[in-house]
């Protein structure tokens, strides 16, 4: 359920996925730009990223998001063509009420609140 890299063209600078505000944030350093058919790919599972409800910025670039059949099930894949040098990308969610796939943008607490608060001793990796 969390958000990450699948194929980069260049290093990992950083990267990391806060579920309390459903954001995503990725930098990479680049030796050269990527082509047409080899962009950097990262998964973003379409339960915190529904489609037409992400905000995504970007250093440079395009991007689009695909959904992809793997063994019968639908994988969310963004594509990002990017240029050389140090590049990032800001991926932004939706808050969901835990236990529902309706987005609820006036709950007053996200999946974030309700699992911290009902499940004892748990962490947040």
């Amino acid at each position: 359920m969390r958000p990450s890299p699948i194929a980069t063209v260049g290093d990992v600078v950083s990267y990391g996925f806060d579920l309390r505000s459903v954001t995503f944030k990725f930098s990479l350093l680049a030796p050269k730009p990527t082509t047409e058919d080899v962009p950097t790919e990262i998964f973003l599972p379409e339960f915190h990223f529904p489609s037409g409800k992400t905000d995504v910025t970007v250093t440079g670039g395009r991007w689009r998001i695909d959904v992809l059949d793997v063994d019968g099930e639908g994988m969310q894949v963004m594509k990002w063509w990017h240029g050389a040098g140090e590049q990032s990308i800001t991926v932004k969610g939706v808050v969901r009420k835990a236990g529902s796939l309706d987005v609820d943008e006036d709950a007053e607490a996200g999946y974030f609140e309700t699992m911290t608060k009902t499940v004892q001793n748990c962490s947040v990796m």
